[in-house]
Protein backbone atom coordinates (compact mmCIF):
# COMPACT_ATOMS: atom_id res chain seq x y z
CA UNK A 1 0.00 0.00 0.00
CA UNK A 2 3.01 2.54 0.61
CA UNK A 3 4.24 2.16 -2.88
CA UNK A 4 0.98 2.79 -4.13
CA UNK A 5 -0.84 5.33 -1.62
CA UNK A 6 0.35 8.14 0.34
CA UNK A 7 0.02 6.70 3.75
CA UNK A 8 2.31 6.54 6.76
CA UNK A 9 2.62 2.72 7.66
CA UNK A 10 6.00 2.43 9.54
CA UNK A 11 8.91 4.57 9.75
CA UNK A 12 11.77 4.72 7.52
CA UNK A 13 14.91 6.69 7.15
CA UNK A 14 12.93 9.33 5.20
CA UNK A 15 9.84 10.08 7.74
CA UNK A 16 6.97 11.73 6.46
CA UNK A 17 6.20 15.01 7.61
CA UNK A 18 2.71 15.07 9.55
CA UNK A 19 1.33 17.62 7.54
CA UNK A 20 1.86 17.45 3.07
CA UNK A 21 3.70 19.95 1.34
CA UNK A 22 2.33 18.72 -1.91
CA UNK A 23 -0.45 20.22 -1.59
CA UNK A 24 1.28 23.21 -2.58
CA UNK A 25 4.29 22.30 -4.74
CA UNK A 26 2.80 19.12 -6.72
CA UNK A 27 6.22 17.27 -5.77
CA UNK A 28 5.65 14.18 -3.51
CA UNK A 29 9.47 13.83 -1.92
CA UNK A 30 8.61 17.46 -0.29
CA UNK A 31 6.08 15.76 2.28
CA UNK A 32 9.49 14.11 3.06
CA UNK A 33 11.93 15.26 6.27
CA UNK A 34 14.76 14.81 5.13
CA UNK A 35 13.93 16.80 1.87
CA UNK A 36 16.42 19.51 1.95
CA UNK A 37 15.37 23.32 0.88
CA UNK A 38 11.56 22.61 1.16
CA UNK A 39 11.20 24.44 4.48
CA UNK A 40 13.11 27.56 3.24
CA UNK A 41 10.32 27.60 0.03
CA UNK A 42 7.18 26.27 1.31
CA UNK A 43 7.53 26.44 5.34
CA UNK A 44 5.03 29.51 5.44
CA UNK A 45 2.25 27.14 4.30
CA UNK A 46 3.09 24.47 6.92
CA UNK A 47 0.27 25.94 8.98
CA UNK A 48 -2.47 25.37 6.43
CA UNK A 49 -1.40 22.62 4.96
CA UNK A 50 -3.73 19.27 4.61
CA UNK A 51 -2.68 16.56 7.57
CA UNK A 52 -0.81 13.78 6.27
CA UNK A 53 -3.35 10.62 6.01
CA UNK A 54 -2.50 8.05 9.07
CA UNK A 55 -3.91 4.56 9.68
CA UNK A 56 -2.34 4.11 12.63
CA UNK A 57 -1.12 0.37 11.14
CA UNK A 58 1.60 1.32 13.31
CA UNK A 59 -0.22 1.11 16.72
CA UNK A 60 0.88 0.31 20.02
CA UNK A 61 -0.83 -3.10 21.41
CA UNK A 62 -0.67 -5.88 24.15
CA UNK A 63 0.75 -8.14 20.73
CA UNK A 64 2.18 -6.22 18.28
CA UNK A 65 1.18 -8.96 15.34
CA UNK A 66 -2.36 -7.93 15.96
CA UNK A 67 -3.47 -4.70 15.33
CA UNK A 68 -7.06 -3.57 16.96
CA UNK A 69 -8.15 -1.33 13.72
CA UNK A 70 -8.18 -5.27 11.70
CA UNK A 71 -10.11 -6.92 14.45
CA UNK A 72 -13.00 -7.44 11.72
CA UNK A 73 -13.77 -7.49 8.17
CA UNK A 74 -15.62 -4.79 8.37
CA UNK A 75 -12.51 -2.32 9.81
CA UNK A 76 -11.01 -2.87 6.14
CA UNK A 77 -13.82 -0.98 5.13
CA UNK A 78 -12.31 2.02 6.75
CA UNK A 79 -9.05 2.45 4.78
CA UNK A 80 -11.06 2.74 1.96
CA UNK A 81 -13.96 5.71 2.86
CA UNK A 82 -12.44 6.85 6.63
CA UNK A 83 -14.32 6.30 9.85
CA UNK A 84 -12.51 5.10 13.20
CA UNK A 85 -8.98 6.42 13.21
CA UNK A 86 -8.41 5.53 9.70
CA UNK A 87 -9.55 8.68 8.60
CA UNK A 88 -9.03 10.18 4.55
CA UNK A 89 -9.40 13.57 3.45
CA UNK A 90 -11.53 14.80 1.29
CA UNK A 91 -8.15 15.51 -1.07
CA UNK A 92 -6.85 12.01 -0.17
CA UNK A 93 -9.65 9.95 -0.90
CA UNK A 94 -10.14 11.66 -4.28
CA UNK A 95 -7.06 10.93 -5.49
CA UNK A 96 -6.29 7.74 -3.77
CA UNK A 97 -9.45 5.91 -5.26
CA UNK A 98 -8.38 7.57 -9.01
CA UNK A 99 -4.97 6.10 -8.23
CA UNK A 100 -6.77 2.94 -7.49
CA UNK A 101 -9.27 3.34 -10.84
CA UNK A 102 -6.98 4.22 -13.09
CA UNK A 103 -3.42 2.70 -11.77
CA UNK A 104 -2.04 6.07 -12.67
CA UNK A 105 -1.03 7.49 -9.05
CA UNK A 106 -1.55 11.88 -8.63
CA UNK A 107 -0.64 14.15 -6.47
CA UNK A 108 -3.66 15.90 -5.48
CA UNK A 109 -2.28 20.33 -5.66
CA UNK A 110 -3.52 23.26 -5.84
CA UNK A 111 -2.97 25.35 -8.78
CA UNK A 112 -1.37 25.10 -11.82
CA UNK A 113 2.08 23.56 -11.90
CA UNK A 114 4.55 22.45 -14.22
CA UNK A 115 4.48 19.12 -13.03
CA UNK A 116 3.41 16.77 -10.35
CA UNK A 117 6.27 14.16 -8.64
CA UNK A 118 4.18 10.62 -7.79
CA UNK A 119 7.34 8.35 -5.99
CA UNK A 120 4.44 5.66 -6.24
CA UNK A 121 4.74 3.23 -9.26
CA UNK A 122 2.00 2.64 -11.46
CA UNK A 123 -0.78 -0.72 -10.38
CA UNK A 124 -1.10 -3.30 -12.34
CA UNK A 125 -4.05 -3.89 -14.73
CA UNK A 126 -5.32 -6.67 -12.96
CA UNK A 127 -5.47 -5.08 -9.59
CA UNK A 128 -7.44 -1.40 -11.31
CA UNK A 129 -9.44 -3.46 -13.49
CA UNK A 130 -11.60 -4.94 -11.28
CA UNK A 131 -11.44 -2.03 -8.78
CA UNK A 132 -13.00 0.14 -11.78
CA UNK A 133 -15.42 -2.92 -12.61
CA UNK A 134 -16.71 -2.51 -8.77
CA UNK A 135 -16.96 1.65 -8.69
CA UNK A 136 -19.16 1.64 -12.68
CA UNK A 137 -21.47 -1.25 -10.63
CA UNK A 138 -21.95 1.22 -7.72
CA UNK A 139 -23.72 3.45 -10.35
CA UNK A 140 -26.10 0.29 -11.98
CA UNK A 141 -26.94 -1.69 -9.28
CA UNK A 142 -25.71 -0.71 -6.09
CA UNK A 143 -26.70 1.59 -3.37
CA UNK A 144 -26.57 4.65 -5.63
CA UNK A 145 -28.44 3.51 -8.43
CA UNK A 146 -31.91 4.73 -7.23
CA UNK A 147 -30.91 7.89 -7.77
CA UNK A 148 -27.12 7.90 -10.28
CA UNK A 149 -28.73 4.99 -12.92
CA UNK A 150 -30.71 5.81 -15.77
CA UNK A 151 -32.19 2.20 -15.55
CA UNK A 152 -34.99 3.95 -12.70
CA UNK A 153 -36.02 6.37 -15.25
CA UNK A 154 -35.22 9.25 -12.50
CA UNK A 155 -34.66 12.59 -13.81
CA UNK A 156 -31.74 13.60 -12.01
CA UNK A 157 -29.84 10.73 -13.61
CA UNK A 158 -26.07 11.04 -14.36
CA UNK A 159 -27.03 10.10 -17.93
CA UNK A 160 -29.74 12.18 -18.56
CA UNK A 161 -28.03 14.94 -16.41
CA UNK A 162 -24.10 15.12 -18.61
CA UNK A 163 -25.35 13.10 -21.17
CA UNK A 164 -23.81 9.70 -22.63
CA UNK A 165 -20.49 11.10 -23.40
CA UNK A 166 -19.27 10.21 -19.78
CA UNK A 167 -18.29 6.93 -17.74
CA UNK A 168 -19.58 7.23 -14.26
CA UNK A 169 -18.20 5.44 -11.14
CA UNK A 170 -19.08 5.89 -7.36
CA UNK A 171 -18.67 4.25 -4.21
CA UNK A 172 -20.57 5.15 -0.97
CA UNK A 173 -20.07 4.32 2.32
CA UNK A 174 -21.63 4.72 6.28
CA UNK A 175 -18.86 5.70 8.41
CA UNK A 176 -20.86 5.33 11.73
CA UNK A 177 -24.25 5.80 13.25
CA UNK A 178 -24.07 8.96 15.15
CA UNK A 179 -25.04 8.26 18.72
CA UNK A 180 -28.15 10.58 19.02
CA UNK A 181 -29.83 8.46 16.06
CA UNK A 182 -29.28 4.70 16.65
CA UNK A 183 -33.04 4.14 16.52
CA UNK A 184 -33.28 5.75 13.15
CA UNK A 185 -31.37 3.89 10.98
CA UNK A 186 -31.55 6.62 8.12
CA UNK A 187 -29.53 9.01 9.86
CA UNK A 188 -26.00 8.25 9.52
CA UNK A 189 -22.51 10.04 8.92
CA UNK A 190 -22.14 8.99 5.24
CA UNK A 191 -19.71 9.79 2.46
CA UNK A 192 -19.71 9.39 -1.53
CA UNK A 193 -17.80 9.39 -4.22
CA UNK A 194 -18.33 10.72 -7.73
CA UNK A 195 -16.03 9.87 -10.90
CA UNK A 196 -17.13 11.14 -14.23
CA UNK A 197 -14.70 10.40 -16.56
CA UNK A 198 -15.24 11.78 -20.55
CA UNK A 199 -15.23 8.45 -23.08
CA UNK A 200 -14.35 10.98 -26.34
CA UNK A 201 -10.89 12.53 -25.15
CA UNK A 202 -10.67 14.66 -28.34
CA UNK A 203 -13.15 17.08 -27.11
CA UNK A 204 -12.49 16.29 -23.15
CA UNK A 205 -9.55 15.91 -21.52
CA UNK A 206 -10.55 15.95 -17.79
CA UNK A 207 -12.01 14.04 -15.53
CA UNK A 208 -13.63 15.66 -12.28
CA UNK A 209 -14.06 13.72 -8.72
CA UNK A 210 -16.36 15.20 -6.36
CA UNK A 211 -16.58 13.75 -2.75
CA UNK A 212 -19.32 14.63 -0.56
CA UNK A 213 -19.44 13.52 3.38
CA UNK A 214 -22.73 13.96 5.09
CA UNK A 215 -23.12 14.17 9.03
CA UNK A 216 -26.93 13.11 8.37
CA UNK A 217 -26.11 11.54 4.72
CA UNK A 218 -28.29 8.46 5.65
CA UNK A 219 -26.65 5.34 3.44
CA UNK A 220 -28.56 2.63 5.50
CA UNK A 221 -30.26 1.53 2.78
CA UNK A 222 -31.48 3.08 -1.60
CA UNK A 223 -34.38 4.01 0.18
CA UNK A 224 -32.67 6.90 2.36
CA UNK A 225 -29.38 7.78 0.54
CA UNK A 226 -29.83 11.72 1.28
CA UNK A 227 -26.04 11.89 0.51
CA UNK A 228 -26.04 10.12 -3.02
CA UNK A 229 -29.44 12.69 -3.32
CA UNK A 230 -28.23 15.84 -2.86
CA UNK A 231 -24.85 14.77 -5.37
CA UNK A 232 -27.21 13.73 -7.86
CA UNK A 233 -29.14 17.13 -7.56
CA UNK A 234 -26.01 19.26 -7.68
CA UNK A 235 -24.81 17.61 -11.24
CA UNK A 236 -27.63 17.82 -12.40
CA UNK A 237 -28.51 22.10 -11.46
CA UNK A 238 -24.59 22.49 -12.39
CA UNK A 239 -24.15 20.14 -15.47
CA UNK A 240 -22.93 22.99 -18.08
CA UNK A 241 -20.59 24.21 -15.75
CA UNK A 242 -19.36 20.53 -14.82
CA UNK A 243 -19.32 20.11 -18.45
CA UNK A 244 -16.89 22.93 -19.35
CA UNK A 245 -14.65 22.13 -16.40
CA UNK A 246 -13.99 18.66 -17.93
CA UNK A 247 -12.87 20.46 -21.41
Amino acid sequence: MQAHFPVNIVETNRARRSYDISFWSGNEIDNLITTEGVEERWGQLSSISPAATNFEFDATSPDPRHLPEFASPRAFISVLLGGSTNTWSNLDLSSSIYTAMSGRPIVPHIGILPQTASTRDPLPRNVSDPIRAGLQEMIKSGTGAPFLSDKFGGARALSRSLGPEYNFYAKTGTLETLEETKESSDLALARIVLIIVPKDKSHARKGLILSLVSEYGGMSNSESNSAVEWLSDFVLENRDLLKDAMK
